[in-house]
């Protein structure tokens, strides 16, 4: 297929320039200007409107906690302990949600989509396509993140069974006693002393070789205990909702923090989220942090990303900002930034033509492409 006539906003250096883009295979092979169509070639006319990536949410349960109102298919929290190691998101995840196509409405063509929040260790992520012809075509990686959770949510629901954690100690000190064994059995394992296989830290000791953590935490202690544990242990991390990031910006830059930012706006964690106010989207014009979002879905249904995108502009934050939060830094910060997050080539076709302005809530996509397909 060749697009041509796109108003490009590759995520990669240009914003709304004029580009023709040649996609062959599933992938992007080449942007020009002037691009001539080949024999039997389908081109599609942008006609000078706004072509951008897909976007990439860099953290959901969309797949594994199934639709906002459903009770079947709910897999996203196990009960029988805090530490769920072992858990895959993959081994759950159910193609056919209607969160997925709700993702899909809002212009998400990736997603990381893994377990909730009830877990001080829940397990690890999937990251897929929100589209493809069978389930292993929609997978890009199996395992890419462990999800820690540092919120009240683990202490609600064990401290409601009288079971640990039930405070912000306990939390810290749980999450730090896995770590220490996982590092334990990982060093003898390299020594080469045989260890008796134990699956929750077999599974846990990866995050020793960088397998992505992380960490979800809202307020401001709770996101300084996620630095300290991932400090200590010498953790490739980033720090999720963080809806207290702005009191601490200062400290977040001095220890080079990645922050994944939860919604601003909607249900997004109970009184701890007081702070996670859409006011707070012009502060991150000039965030001296590194950062991204992500939707939490079903905390933000997956249906109203791009309009709470066209809410974060109103309320002050910069378009290019909020565009590069949803493509190409969403993707660096999972991992998978070799393959999307931006129009260039050698990367997926992951793309979309829409009418207008992608930040008005007016604008509708004309053209997804997922892989090179046209969903839709």
């Amino acid at each position: 297929m060749l697009i041509k006539n796109a108003s490009l906003y590759d995520m990669a250096g240009l914003w709304g320039e004029k580009r023709d883009i040649r996609v062959e295979d599933g992938k992007i092979v080449k942007i020009g200007e002037g691009l001539r169509a080949k024999k039997d070639e389908e081109v599609f006319d942008a006609k000078g409107r706004p072509v951008t990536p897909g976007f990439v949410d860099a953290g959901s349960s969309a797949g594994i906690a199934v639709q906002i109102h459903r009770f079947d298919r709910q897999e996203a929290n196990e009960q029988g302990s805090p530490i769920q190691s072992q858990m895959r998101a993959l081994d759950a995840f159910y193609m056919f949600d209607e969160g997925i196509e709700q993702m899909r409405e809002s212009g998400v063509t990736s997603m990381l989509s893994g377990p909730g929040n009830d877990n001080l260790i829940g397990g690890t992520y999937v990251v897929v396509k929100t589209g493809g012809k069978s389930f292993s075509s929609m997978v890009i990686k199996e395992e890419a993140a462990f999800k820690f959770v540092l919120t009240n949510a683990p202490r609600k629901n064990y401290g409601g069974k009288q079971k640990s954690p039930q405070t912000r100690m306990a939390t810290g000190a749980m999450i730090r006693g896995e770590l220490f064994k996982a590092k334990a059995y990982y060093d003898a394992k390299a020594s080469g002393k045989p260890q008796p296989f134990d699956m929750k830290t077999e599974m846990l000791a990866r995050v020793f070789d960088g397998m992505l953590c992380k960490f979800y935490a809202i307020s401001e202690n709770d996101i300084r205990l996620a630095v300290r544990i991932a400090e200590e242990f010498g953790l490739n991390y980033t720090v999720d909702m963080a809806q207290d990031a702005f009191k601490m910006q200062d400290f977040l830059a001095e220890h080079n923090v990645r922050v994944c930012m939860g919604s601003l706006y909607g249900n997004t964690g109970g009184q701890e989220s007081d702070e996670g106010k859409l006011d707070n989207a012009s502060k991150l014009n000039d965030a001296r942090f590194d950062w991204c979002m992500e939707s939490n879905h079903p905390m933000l249904n997956g249906q109203v990303i791009q309009p709470y995108m066209c809410l974060l502009r109103k309320w002050g934050l910069q378009p290019e900002k909020i565009l590069k939060a949803w493509t190409i830094k969403a993707a660096e910060f999972a991992g998978i930034a070799d393959r999307v997050g931006s129009i260039e080539p050698g990367k997926d076709a992951d793309i979309l033509v829409w009418s207008g302005d992608p930040l008005d809530y007016y604008s509708n996509i004309d053209l997804m492409l997922i892989d090179g397909e046209k969903i839709g």
